[in-house]
């Protein structure tokens, strides 16, 4: 029996591979309004995923949630985090075109303010999905008013798929 080679991923010895999303791509990808799924850890070690909102700066996934919140006190605890991002949509009709799984970092900034602040990541965040026009109506202004908690990751690795793209 011959030997198999060594791999540094599961992914290498799958029998068809799809190119991963060009750096353009993933840049353009993550600009997108898709909601993302953000993994944390409990202290007791059991996963918490939450599916959440974000803003990508070009080096940083940003998302907001309350100040506290289990997600909070997860990242005090292990700030190592997972967000992923996929194309699918509801219901599902096919398999997610293209997507990514972000490893990372995770910091906690908190964004204490009482009235809607266009610089906090909470508005930005907000103003992709809604539009800016609609963050200073409320419901919108009204929550965008309250303070809550940034959650900045910086990735340190990035598995991405294009299943447009012809296999491998």
């Amino acid at each position: 029996m011959a030997k198999l080679p060594t791999s540094t991923s599961p992914y290498d010895r799958l029998p068809v591979k799809y190119p991963p999303l060009t750096p353009h791509d993933l840049d353009t990808f993550l600009k997108e309004r898709f909601v993302a799924q953000l993994a944390t850890v409990s202290k007791d070690g059991s996963p918490h995923v939450k599916p959440i909102w974000f803003n990508w700066d070009g080096e940083k996934v940003w998302m907001i949630t309350w100040l506290e919140c289990k997600t909070v006190s997860n990242i005090q605890h292990n700030n190592r985090v997972a967000v992923s991002v996929d194309s699918s949509r509801a219901p599902v009709t096919s398999f997610p075109d293209m997507g990514c799984l972000i490893h990372g970092e995770a910091e906690l900034v908190p964004e204490i303010k009482n009235k809607v602040d266009p610089r906090s990541w909470h508005f930005k965040i907000f103003a992709k999905y809604l539009g800016e026009e609609n963050c200073y109506k409320p419901p919108q202004s009204i929550h965008l008013a309250n303070p809550n908690m940034a959650i900045g990751v910086k990735p340190t690795k990035i598995l991405s798929w294009d299943y447009t793209t012809a296999p491998k």
